[in-house]
C-alpha cells in the first residue's frame, strides 16, 4: 500500500455527498430496463421478494462493510480491508474482481445511454453499421456512448466536488420519477393485473441472481472514505440506510409495474415503467420516467467511476498497478490517471451493442459477489486480530456474522456456475471474465517486501484511529 509521502485525497464529502453518491449508484437505469423482464422471469411479487431477499442478504455484506469502513478509513475500500486481513496479493486480486464490477456498470450506461435518447428522439438512431449477437451497432449509438464516457471522465478530472454536486441533482430528478411511478400505482393501479405472482423456482433465482449488480453502490462509500469529513462510524451508518432504501425501491418497482401493467403488455413493452406511466397518463408522465432515466443513468455512471478510479488509484499507489496510476492531477488533485485508464477500458462498451446491457449486468454481478467473498474472509481474520477495535461499529456482539456472510456470498457465487439453471451465458459473459482475467495477471502484482507489509499495516491502523 502507500507510504508516508504517498499523495493524499482531500477532505470535502459530507453525509449528504456519501449518500447522494450510494444511492445515485444502486438506483440507475437498470431498473428502467430489465423490470419488465425481471416481472415476466419471476413474478410480480416474486421478483420483488427477490429483491427484498437479496437486500436481507447485502445488509449483511453491508454490516461486514460499515464494520471495516469505521476500522480502516482509506481510498480504494475492498482493497484496503483485504490487504490488512488476508495480505497483498489476495487484496491486488479482490481489487481487480471489484474493478471488473465497476466497468460493468458503467459499461451498461454506455450502451444504455443511445437507448434513452432513441426513446425521446426517436430520429436521433442511424442505420447499422454492423452486428452484435443478432443486435445492430449504428453510428449514433457508438458516438452518443463514446460522449458519455467521456464526459463523465471529464467531471471527474475536474473533482470529486462536482461529481458530487452531479449526483444530489440527478439523484432529486430520478427519486421525483420514481416516486411518480409508485403513486400512480398506488390510484391507477390493478390488483388483476398482478398475476402471475410467482412463475417459478428458477424465475425466483434468476432474478436473485441480478440483483448484486443493483445494489453495487453502497461499497462507493468505503472507496471515498478517506475524502470524508464524517467520523468513521457515521460512514458505516450511511452504507446500511443507502442499502435500505435501495431495495425498498426496486420492490415498490416491481409491484407498481405489475399493479399497472398485465403480462401481455409487459411482454410487448421496450421499457416497462415506461409503458406503465404512459397507460396511466399519457407521453407526459412516460417522457417523465424517460427523464428519470437519463438521470439515473448519469448518476450511476458518475458514481461507479467515482469508486473505479480511487480503486485503480488505491492500486497504483500501492504498486498492485502500474505506480503511475496512483498518481494525482497538479491542479485539481483528482486521480487523473486513474481516469484516463477507466477511460480506455469503457470506451470499449459503444462498440457492443444493445445485448451486451444484460452480458454487463451478470458479469457485473458475478464480480460484485466475489468481492462480497474476499472482503468476508478479511473481515474474519480481522476480528480475530482484535484490529483496529477502537472505532469499530457496535456488531461484535455477532461472532457468527462473518462466517454466515462467507457461507451466503459463497452459496450467491455458486448460482453463476455453468452447472446451475441461471449460470452465466457461454460465450460472451464468460469472454468478459476471461479477457478481464487475463488483464489482470499482465497488470497486476503487489510488489511488496514483508517489512514493507508490515509499517503499511501499522500505518493503517493509526489511520483509523484518528
Amino acid at each position: 500500500m502507500s507510504t508516508p509521502e504517498k499523495p493524499k485525497l482531500k477532505r470535502v464529502l459530507n453525509r449528504k455527498d456519501l449518500l447522494a453518491l450510494a444511492w445515485g449508484c444502486m438506483v440507475g437505469w437498470g431498473w428502467v430496463v430489465l423490470s419488465g423482464d425481471m416481472a415476466l422471469s419471476g413474478g410480480t411479487l416474486g421478483s420483488a421478494l427477490a429483491f427484498l431477499f437479496a437486500g436481507v442478504i447485502i445488509s449483511l455484506v453491508g454490516l461486514v462493510y460499515g464494520d471495516l469502513t469505521s476500522r480502516i478509513p482509506r481510498a480504494g475500500g475492498e482493497l484496503a480491508f483485504c490487504f490488512v486481513g488476508l495480505g497483498p496479493k489476495r487484496s491486488a486480486a479482490c481489487g481487480w474482481v471489484l474493478c471488473l464490477a465497476y466497468v460493468a456498470v458503467c459499461s451498461f450506461e454506455a450502451v444504455a445511454l443511445p437507448r434513452v435518447l432513441y426513446q425521446i428522439f426517436p430520429g436521433l438512431e442511424t442505420s447499422p453499421l454492423y452486428y452484435v449477437a443478432g443486435e445492430p451497432v449504428s453510428f449514433s449509438s457508438i458516438a452518443i456512448g463514446t460522449l458519455g464516457v467521456l464526459a463523465v471522465s471529464f467531471v471527474n478530472i475536474v473533482g470529486i466536488r462536482p461529481a458530487s454536486l452531479l449526483q444530489i441533482l440527478g439523484g432529486g430528478i430520478l427519486s421525483l420519477a420514481g416516486i411518480s411511478l409508485f403513486v400512480g400505482a398506488g390510484v391507477g393501479g390493478s390488483s388483476e393485473n398482478l398475476a402471475p405472482l410467482f412463475v417459478s423456482a428458477s424465475g425466483f433465482f434468476g432474478v436473485v441472481m441480478m440483483t448484486p449488480f443493483f445494489y453495487l453502490g453502497f461499497d462507493v462509500i468505503p472507496q471515498v472514505a478517506e475524502e470524508s469529513n464524517l467520523s468513521p462510524a457515521r460512514m458505516g451508518r450511511i452504507i446500511l440506510l443507502a442499502i435500505g432504501l435501495a431495495t425498498a425501491w426496486y420492490a415498490c418497482v416491481q409491484l407498481s409495474i405489475g399493479g399497472l401493467l398485465s403480462a401481455k403488455d409487459m411482454a410487448s413493452a421496450e421499457l416497462a415503467p415506461v409503458e406503465a406511466m404512459r397507460m396511466l397518463g399519457g407521453d407526459w408522465a412516460a417522457r417523465l420516467i424517460l427523464l428519470g432515466g437519463v438521470f439515473g443513468i448519469i448518476t450511476s455512471w458518475n458514481a461507479c467511476f467515482v469508486g473505479g478510479i480511487r480503486l485503480v488509484f488505491a492500486m497504483g499507489r500501492g504498486e498492485m498497478l502500474p505506480s503511475k496510476l496512483g498518481n494525482l492531477h497538479p491542479r485539481h488533485q483528482t486521480p487523473a490517471k486513474a481516469v484516463f485508464f477507466l477511460t480506455v477500458v469503457c470506451l470499449v462498451a459503444p462498440w457492443l451493442g444493445k445485448r451486451a446491457l444484460v452480458w454487463f449486468v451478470n458479469a457485473g454481478a458475478f464480480a460484485t459477489v466475489c468481492a462480497y467473498f474476499f472482503v468476508a474472509c478479511a473481515y474474519l481474520r480481522i476480528r480475530r486480530e482484535g484490529y483496529n477495535d477502537s472505532k469499530g461499529l457496535d456488531i461484535a456482539r455477532f461472532p457468527i456474522l462473518p462466517r454466515l456472510v462467507i457461507c451466503v456470498t459463497f452459496a450467491f457465487m455458486l448460482l453463476y456456475a455453468p452447472w446451475s439453471p441461471v449460470a452465466l451465458s457461454w460465450p460472451w459473459e464468460w469472454a468478459i471474465l476471461i479477457t478481464w482475467a487475463f488483464l489482470g495477471i499482465c497488470l497486476c502484482g503487489p510488489r511488496m517486501t514483508n517489512k514493507e507489509y508490515d509499517r503499511e499495516k501499522a500505518r493503517l491502523s493509526i489511520m483509523g484511529r484518528e
